[in-house]
C-alpha cells in the first residue's frame, strides 16, 4: 500500500511537471510569436517613415524650384508691364 502511496504521488508530480513545463512552452512560444509581430511592425513602421522622410525631401526639393520659377515669372511679369507703360 506504502509502495502505491509513492507511486500515485511520484505519478502526480511528474504529471504536474509535464504540464507545467507544457505551460511554461506554451507560454515561450506565445511570446516569441509577439516579438516577431512587434518587430514586424516596428521595421514596416521604419519603412513608412523612412518613405514619409524621402517624400518630403522630394517635397522641398520642388518647392524651392517652384519658389525660384514663381521669382522669375514675377520678375518677368515686371518687365513686361514697364515696357507696355513706356
Amino acid at each position: 500500500m506504502k509502495n502505491l502511496r509513492i507511486s500515485m504521488i511520484s505519478l502526480v508530480l511528474g504529471l504536474a511537471a509535464a504540464v507545467t513545463a507544457a505551460w511554461g512552452a506554451e507560454s515561450v512560444m506565445s511570446l516569441i510569436t509577439s516579438g516577431e509581430a512587434v518587430q514586424k511592425e516596428v521595421l514596416d513602421n521604419k519603412s513608412a517613415m523612412e518613405a514619409a522622410e524621402n517624400k518630403n525631401k522630394d517635397l522641398a526639393t520642388e518647392g524651392k524650384q517652384l519658389t525660384t520659377e514663381k521669382s522669375q515669372i514675377l520678375a518677368d511679369l515686371d518687365a513686361w508691364q514697364k515696357e507696355n507703360d513706356d
